[in-house]
Order: C-alpha cells, then sequence, then structure tokens
C-alpha cells in the first residue's frame, strides 16, 4: 500500500514556512544590496581620497627632488605658500587634520633645505694650497690686501645666502645648518693649515718649500717685481747687507701658519657676511669655525717653540710678526677661551729670544778657543759678531721690544713673590696684610705717576695692571680690616643709644683734640716768631711789619685747608652718546679718551665692533671728568635711550654723513628726545662724523662753492646742516652746536670736546651746582 499523502493542513502548514522563509531571503538579499552598494561608496571615497593624496605625496616628493642650483627660487617660493597655508589652516579650527600635515611637509622642506645648504657650503668650498698663499705673501710674511680677492675659500655664494637668508627669517627651530656651515668651513681651514705640516713632512716637497719661505723671510726673491717696486739693485742690497744663514728650523712653517691662519681668518669673515648677511649670525658662526684650527694652531705651534734649539737669526721674523699682530691674535684667540695658551705662546718666544741672545753674548764672552787665522786675517767670531750687531740694529724695535716684555714679567713677578715671601714672616696676619697693602699701594702710586712706567707695564698686562693692583689693594685692606672687628664688636655690644652717642662723643673729642695738635704744631711757632720779629721791629722804630700776624695766620690755616679741598675736587659730568649703528660712536670714543690720556693706547678699527647694550669710559679731562655713556645704536637697542637720557649732563648724536641714504632714519630716531623732558634742556652736539671719506659731500671745504659739480644722490653740507637744524629746533630748546668730524682721522674730535666742556661748565654754574 503506498505512502498516505500530506493532509491539507500540512501541506498549508509548510507552505506557509516555505513563504516566510522566501520573504526573511528576499529582505536579506535587499540587505546585502544596500551593504554592497555602502562598500561600493566607500572604496569609490577612498580611491579619490588615495589619488588626492598619491598626487600630494606626488607633489611633496617633486618639491623635496627639486634641485636648489636649479630650481632655488621656485622651491622657496612653494616653501612660502606652505608656510601661508599654515597660517591660513591655523586660524580654523575645522582645518586640524590639514594643519598638522601641512606642518609636516613644512618641516620636511626645512629640513631638505638644511641639507642641500650643507651640501652645497661643501661643493662650493675651496681649499687653498699653502703654495698658492705663499707666493702672495710679501718679504715680512704680511699679506697685501690686493691680493685676498684672487684668495677665495668660497664660490657662487649667491644661492647659498639665498637659503641662509630663508631659513634664518622663517624658521627658528632650523638650527641644524648652521652646524653644517661652521663644520665644513672649520675643516676647509684645517685642511689648508694640515696641508702645511704635510709640505713640511714630504721629503720630496720639503726641499722647494722651505727654501721658497726662508728666501722670501729674507726678502730674496720676488716673483712680481712691479708690484713690491723691488729692483733688482735693491735685491743685491738686500743679499749683501742681510746675509743670514738659514737653517731647516720648525720656526719657518710656524710663522707661515700663524701668517695663513690670519689670511684664512679674514677670507672667512668676508665669506661668511656674503652668505648671511647678519651681523650677530655672523658673530657667533665664526667663533665656532675658529675654535678647531686656532686651537690646532696655537698648541702645534707652542711645542715647535718649546722644542727650538737654534739662533736669534731664525726666530727674530716671528717675534717681529707676533709684535706687529699680538692685539689680534690675542683678541682671536680670548673670543674661543685660549687667550691663556696664546699668553703662553708670546711669552715663550719673547723669552726663548732673549735667551738665544743671551747665550750669543755668554759664549762670545766666554769664548776660550785658541783658534786664530794663520794670516792674522779676521776672526770669524768678529764678523759673526758684526753680522749679529747689523742683525739688532735692522730690527731694534723688535729687541727693545722683546727685552722689554721679558724684563718686566720678570721682575714685577718676582717682585710680588719677593713681597708675598716678606709678608709671611709677620706673626701677625693683620701686619702682614697691612705690609701688603703699603707696599702695592706704593707700587700704584708711582704707576700713576710716572706715565712711562705705566706704558710699558701696561704693555705686558694687557692694559689691566693698575686694575689687578687696585684689586689686590682691597683685597689685604679686608684681611686688615677684619683685626678691627673685635673693637667694632664693642661699639655693637651697646644696646643704648646713649651708650654708643657717648663713644661717638669720644671719637669727636680725639678729632678735635688732634686738630688741635696740628695747629699747636704749625701755628704756635709762627706765633712767637710774628711777636718776636715784631717787637724787635718796633724797638728799632722800623717802618716795616709782617703782612700776616698770629691771628691772621690761624684764619689762613683753616681758608688754605678748605680752598686745598675745593681746588683739589673736579666736577663730574655724564655725557650720553648716541646714534644709529655703524656711525662710528665706539672708534669716537677711542679717539675722545686718546686724546686726554697720552698714555691710552686706542684699538685698531678693524677690532671694534658694534656695541651692544652699554660701553662706559671714564676720561679726566683736566678741568672735569666726563663719564661718555656709548649706547648701542640697533634698532631693538634705541629703547634704551629714554633711561639714560634722564641723567644726562649732555648728549652727542653721531650721524654717519657718508650714509646718506639712513640720513632720515637718523634724523627721525631723534624723536626719542621729545619724551624726555629732562633731555631737551641739556647742551646737546651733533657730529656728522666719517666726513673724510670720498662718498659724502660734507666737508667744510666742499660748500665754499655751494652745490655745483656734486650729484643728486651727494647733498651739500649746508643743505643738511639746515635740515638737521630745522629738525633739531622743533624738539630741543637748550644749546646746539652741529659739527663734522672724522673719529679716524681725529678731525674735530677735540673740538667738539671743548665744546661740550664748556656748554656743560657754563650751565652748571648758571644753575648753581
Amino acid at each position: 500500500m503506498g505512502r498516505p499523502g500530506l493532509s491539507v493542513d500540512d501541506l498549508q502548514l509548510r507552505l506557509t514556512q516555505d513563504e516566510d522563509w522566501l520573504r526573511d531571503f528576499q529582505e536579506a538579499l535587499n540587505r546585502s544590496a544596500t551593504l554592497t552598494t555602502s562598500v561600493s561608496s566607500i572604496l569609490d571615497d577612498f580611491r579619490r581620497e588615495s589619488r588626492a593624496f598619491q598626487r600630494e605625496q606626488q607633489n611633496v616628493k617633486k618639491l623635496l627632488r627639486m634641485k636648489c642650483a636649479t630650481h632655488l627660487d621656485e622651491y622657496l617660493e612653494k616653501m612660502n605658500n606652505l608656510k601661508e597655508a599654515i597660517s591660513f589652516f591655523s586660524s580654523h579650527a575645522t582645518y586640524k587634520s590639514q594643519l598638522n600635515h601641512m606642518k609636516q611637509i613644512f618641516e620636511t622642506g626645512c629640513g631638505y633645505l638644511e641639507i642641500e645648504f650643507g651640501n652645497q657650503v661643501k661643493s662650493k668650498s675651496i681649499s687653498l694650497y699653502p703654495a698658492k698663499i705663499l707666493e702672495c705673501l710679501d718679504e715680512e710674511f704680511e699679506m697685501p690686501s690686493f691680493r685676498l680677492p684672487n684668495l677665495a675659500t668660497i664660490k657662487d655664494t649667491e644661492n647659498i645666502n639665498k637659503m641662509a637668508t630663508w631659513l634664518l627669517a622663517n624658521s627658528s627651530s632650523c638650527t641644524q645648518f648652521l652646524g653644517y656651515y661652521s663644520a665644513c668651513r672649520s675643516d676647509n681651514m684645517l685642511k689648508t693649515l694640515n696641508a702645511i705640516n704635510e709640505h713640511r713632512a714630504s721629503r720630496t716637497s720639503k726641499s722647494h718649500f722651505v727654501k721658497f719661505a726662508l728666501k722670501k723671510a729674507a726678502g730674496k726673491i720676488s716673483e712680481k717685481p712691479s708690484i713690491f717696486n723691488i729692483t733688482s739693485e735693491i735685491m743685491d742690497l738686500k743679499r749683501n747687507t742681510n746675509e743670514v744663514i738659514h737653517k731647516d728650523t720648525p720656526i719657518t712653517p710656524v710663522l707661515f701658519t700663524l701668517s695663513v691662519l690670519l689670511t684664512l681668518v679674514q677670507l672667512e669673515t668676508e665669506a661668511c657676511a656674503a652668505v648671511f648677511g647678519n651681523v650677530k649670525v655672523e658673530a657667533s658662526i665664526l667663533r665656532q669655525v675658529m675654535v678647531h684650527p686656532l686651537s690646532t694652531v696655537l698648541n702645534h705651534n707652542l711645542k715647535l717653540v718649546e722644542a727650538f734649539e737654534g739662533d736669534f737669526e731664525t726666530v727674530m721674523p716671528l717675534t717681529k710678526f707676533l709684535m706687529k699682530h699680538t692685539n689680534q691674535i690675542r683678541s682671536l684667540c680670548e673670543n674661543i677661551g685660549e687667550g691663556e695658551t696664546f699668553a703662553r705662546f708670546k711669552a715663550t718666544v719673547n723669552h726663548r729670544s732673549v735667551q738665544l741672545i743671551s747665550e750669543f753674548v755668554d759664549h762670545l764672552t766666554n769664548d776660550n778657543s785658541r783658534f786664530v787665522p794663520e794670516d792674522g786675517n779676521v776672526h770669524h767670531v768678529t764678523s759673526k759678531t758684526i753680522n749679529f750687531l747689523k742683525l739688532l740694529a735692522q730690527n731694534r724695535p723688535v729687541v727693545g721690544y722683546i727685552y722689554e716684555q721679558d724684563a718686566v714679567c720678570s721682575n714685577t713677578f718676582g717682585m710680588g713673590v719677593n713681597l708675598r715671601n716678606k709678608s709671611g714672616t709677620y706673626s701677625d696676619q693683620a701686619l702682614g696684610a697691612l705690609f701688603m697693602y703699603n707696599n702695592l699701594s706704593y707700587i700704584s702710586m708711582c704707576c700713576v705717576r710716572d706715565k712711562s712706567l705705566m706704558s710699558t707695564l701696561n704693555a705686558n698686562n694687557d692694559g689691566q695692571l693698575l686694575s689687578f693692583y687696585e684689586s689686590e689693594i682691597e683685597e689685604y685692606l679686608k684681611r686688615y680690616l677684619i683685626s678691627w672687628t673685635k673693637v667694632t664688636a664693642v661699639f655693637l655690644a651697646y644696646s643704648h643709644s646713649d651708650e654708643r652717642k657717648a663713644a661717638k662723643f669720644v671719637y669727636s673729642n680725639f678729632n678735635k683734640e688732634f686738630e688741635k695738635r696740628i695747629k699747636e704744631l704749625v701755628l704756635k711757632p709762627y706765633a712767637e716768631f710774628t711777636s718776636r720779629e715784631s717787637s724787635q721791629m718796633a724797638e728799632l722804630e722800623l717802618d716795616r711789619q709782617l703782612k700776616y700776624d698770629a691771628d691772621a695766620g690761624y684764619e689762613m690755616f683753616a681758608l688754605g685747608r678748605g680752598m686745598y679741598k675745593e681746588l683739589i675736587r673736579k666736577e663730574e659730568f655724564f655725557v650720553v652718546l648716541i646714534g644709529l649703528d655703524n656711525a662710528g660712536k665706539t672708534t669716537f670714543v677711542e679717539q675722545f679718551k686718546a686724546n686726554f690720556d697720552k698714555t691710552y693706547t686706542k684699538r685698531h678699527p678693524s677690532k671694534i665692533s658694534s656695541t651692544v647694550g652699554l660701553n662706559l669710559v671714564k676720561v679726566d679731562c683736566g678741568r672735569a671728568l666726563i663719564n661718555l655713556w656709548d649706547l648701542g645704536g640697533e634698532e631693538g637697542l634705541r629703547s634704551l635711550w629714554k633711561t639714560y637720557l634722564e641723567e644726562c649732563h649732555a648728549i652727542i648724536y653721531l650721524i654717519d654723513a657718508s650714509n646718506l641714504q639712513r640720513l632720515e632714519e637718523a634724523l627721525d630716531s631723534l624723536d626719542l628726545l621729545t619724551g624726555v623732558e629732562h633731555a631737551v634742556n641739556v647742551p646737546l652736539l651733533v657730529l656728522l662724523n666719517k666726513c673724510d671719506q670720498q662718498e659724502t659731500a660734507l666737508s667744510d671745504e666742499s660748500t665754499s662753492n655751494g652745490c655745483n659739480g656734486l650729484s643728486q644722490e651727494r647733498l651739500c653740507y649746508e643743505r643738511i646742516r639746515a635740515e638737521i637744524t630745522e629738525k633739531f629746533n622743533q624738539i630741543h630748546e637748550g644749546d646746539l652746536a652741529i659739527m663734522s668730524t672724522s673719529a679716524l682721522e681725529n678731525l674735530n674730535v677735540q673740538k667738539s670736546a671743548n665744546w661740550i666742556l664748556d656748554a656743560m661748565m657754563t650751565r652748571s654754574m648758571q644753575n648753581g651746582t
């Protein structure tokens, strides 16, 4: 029998279940289609974002791959655009994600620019060969200024300057490129300096190098007579009168390395200025560049000089070179912390030179050799001595210099040691300190009184001898005064004011009694003399009388004491010296001080840098003391002027007359005076500096015939004077004078000093101060 069929109800149930399943399946298909559409949309958006990001990456890579040598301007323009975009996104919070992305791109671009800067500096740097530099030096190993353009150590700085300028102006966080530059340039200098030692060590080039250098030191060759103006007759004369037998010693390379070092320093200064064009950055970079080369040369040369065994003839050129360039080399060494090393090097050269001369004299005096020429001719000792004397005569300033330096150094040092040893013999430390105080005070007083002695001592102590003695005197005075603490402790122990008044009364009575005793010692004998002489003249009926009696003597004593105090007192004035940067203010101060203090040694103009902040100089002008406040003139420092203008007795305003483009800026800066009530009434001296330069038309001689013949860019003196007078009359009410000066040539510096002194002293008398 067959399987029974499904009932209608079962079949209906089954159909219902199938319908439900189909409906659920259809809904699942619909959801799947919706999900597929959403995923497709997301994928499309992702692909679009990816393509945009890839394009952006390609643009960045293209930007970073761009060669600065050919596309630098375009590169920097794109970097500027990035910076502007960052600035825009920073002001809109909705673009925070884009802002971070842009910053990352900008930092990457700056990093690449720094690397490219380093690569460019390295590829553009040129190492000079020692032989090429040697050919340019003159007979005294000096580098003529007209030779420097032929010795460039870096080429084509245009792009390097653009990169450096952009990095300094647009990225404060990027400083690595400065390290790239200093390291590369320092290595470049070392290559040239090390090549000198390689030349000397090389057996193939050693002979040629040393002979060439020695001949140049002796003045026996000149490859370009037309430049050095040396004729064959002069060369023959040099051979006959300065025939020196040179030996292959370490001294010649020492002299050559120092000369090359100074040449490289000058070249590097010019290169640094061409690359950065920023004075503050240049100073910092130059200090880093010089550290390794200068330290290496100093320490290496010091060892060579200490180990030198030879004669004075060989070491003399080095001594002469050092005498001429001491200030320059010392300044460089002090900037890198090697001042002590240079002082030791210089002292070693001077001491060794004196020692070699002494050895020659001792050998000459104690020569026990019995050899004499058989034919009775001139003894070799005689000829050698005559040649040595000729050498000393030809270099008299050098010989005097080294003997003076060595003797002063030895004697002052020995005297100090001797005094300290003697002070140690006192059992009482206070007496030992008093002994040192009195002796050092006496030495200081003698130095002040004897200008020649002060000048000699200062030459060996960098002008700091007097300040050294003053500090030592102050220190020993403090030690001595410690012994008085027991006495002062007694007064400090007084708890009541009556006890302190009693102590003060005791001291006051002591002073009165002391003055009374002095009067008795001085005036009592005079009173007896006047009484005796007056009675004798009365008895003889003489018509003559003593001009001053005893009472007048007492009055004269008091009057004389007061007059003495008044006579020795000098008025003290404070003068503010202001003006734009590079106007020549510090040079004016140097010349101003040198005019009144003949023992003062002016700094060379090349050693004078821009004043940062304040440079205070005190000058004794004879009839008064002037404190010159030399204030920095850079734009960021001019805000400091107001503080000092409120306390001054006079104002000196210095204008660079050779730079007429900054004349308007100089006049506008004077508006600072209007905000200081005190400044508008004090004497004001306007100095038109640098009138000696050919570029300016401010000399008085050029104005006698008006402005005829002058270009539009060069204003005549009277026109500028009129503009300045009009400007100052608007803001100033006190005494006013306008002068043309040249601080460098000492033109009208003394005249300006006399005017400012007269104006201040006249105003002081009028005010009763």
